[in-house]
């Protein structure tokens, strides 16, 4: 089953979201489940009270949201609300493209820890996970329409692994960051 994936069309929400520390809590509740404050700010190396404000200004968003069933006394469980989230910058409005700015601008900061992380442990990584992993950058001249194909091709392969987030026998993490951006040629 594919994952459920909220439609940010507010820029208030990008805004929201457009925080370091909001980032790795969702990150870290949609990868590894629910959790208490306590516990976010032990995996994150964070205070309790820095992760419990963060926890309450997305609650306030709806991106995340109390697990009762896992709520016991003064202990409080919190679960990612939906699998990810999704907007589109096509808009003219100004606050949806500066929201977009701020919010990508810190979630480009996120992904090179994560690709940072990855060539600090490298060597220590089984010669099978170096071996399957990869990276690339690649450049073509493109049509807005022929960028947007390439993407929903490159998204169309994603969604078919949609139903590999289950740990199972054998397998690690992976992580696919995906970007295609039109650039500006230097002037000449």
């Amino acid at each position: 089953m594919a994952p459920s994936f909220r439609k940010l069309e507010d820029a208030q929400l990008l805004r929201a979201m457009a925080h370091p520390m909001r980032l790795r809590l969702m990150g870290t509740l949609r990868r590894d489940g629910p959790a208490t404050a306590s516990m976010l700010a032990r995996r994150l190396d964070e205070s309790s009270g820095a992760t419990s404000y963060h926890l309450r200004i997305l609650a306030k968003y709806g991106f995340v949201a109390d697990d009762s069933e896992r709520n016991r006394g003064r202990e409080r469980w919190w679960r990612a609300a939906d699998a990810g989230m999704e907007w589109s910058i096509d808009t003219d409005d100004r606050g949806m493209l500066e929201a977009d700015r701020a919010l990508g601008l810190q979630l480009v900061a996120e992904y090179t820890r994560w690709i940072e992380r990855w060539h600090r442990e490298l060597p220590e990584w089984d010669r099978r996970w170096r071996a399957a992993a990869t990276s690339t950058d690649q450049w073509f001249e493109l049509t807005p329409a022929e960028l947007r194909g390439l993407s929903d091709e490159v998204l169309a392969v994603l969604a078919r692994y949609a139903d590999k987030r289950v740990r199972r026998e054998d397998t690690e993490r992976a992580v696919a960051v995906f970007y295609a951006f039109p650039q500006r040629r230097a002037e000449p």
